[in-house]
């Protein structure tokens, strides 16, 4: 069914104008399958010059099917462009908000919380989040404190035993977040995307 619909939506994108929208949702229906990475060279393919202009949801997708079959040095390497392409962007335009590698690190994030690993997953949601003024709104939180609020039941439970080094490193980072927020932004990316819903807590 899903290489069905590929082949559909592959067959059809020579109708249509440029675009990179359409360009990507061709290989959405292969990220659900079993060899998800396969899907890699043929998005880089339709890869334009710069990688900020790929949705970020696809790039996220993109490095959780790296991270699933344990590539995860491709993983890094692809997180690494992302930020350095957003250092540059932040340097030409320091005003204007990017949120890249803010999905990228919540998307992996919730995957590591959904898996169990919340001591490496609560650190990447984290790490999402900062520089707080910048990346901290309405849309960011609203995935954010599900992993939190996961990490709360499961330890409410007696299901699971973390180390007094992320204890603190949470209570650091609540306090360095604490009044930011307040002129919540909201995040294009997200209120078009389900992505991160797919990924159940219980």
């Amino acid at each position: 069914m899903l290489k069905m619909l590929r082949v559909l939506l592959l067959s059809c994108r020579y109708l249509l104008p440029p675009s990179w929208c359409k360009n990507s949702h061709p290989h959405h229906p292969l990220f659900p399958s079993p060899p998800a990475p396969n899907f890699a060279p043929l998005l880089l393919l339709f890869t334009p010059v710069q990688i900020l202009s790929v949705q970020a949801i696809v790039l996220a997708n993109l490095c959780v099917s790296y991270i699933m079959t344990s590539q995860n040095e491709e993983a890094e390497e692809l997180m690494r462009k992302i930020e350095k392409e957003e250092e540059q962007l932040a340097y030409q335009d320091p005003n204007k908000q990017i949120f890249h590698l803010c999905i990228v690190n919540l998307v992996i994030g919730t995957l590591y919380c959904a898996k169990g690993n919340f001591e490496f997953g609560i650190s990447r949601i984290i790490k999402s989040l900062e520089p707080y003024n910048r990346k901290l709104g309405a849309d960011t939180w609203f995935y954010a404190k599900r992993c939190f609020l996961a990490l709360i039941d499961t330890l409410a439970k007696h299901m699971i035993l973390l180390k007094d080094s992320t204890y603190a490193e949470i209570m650091v980072r609540r306090k360095g977040g604490k009044g930011f927020g307040v002129h919540q932004c909201e995040v294009p990316a997200f209120t078009s995307a389900t992505a991160l819903s797919s990924f159940r807590m219980h």
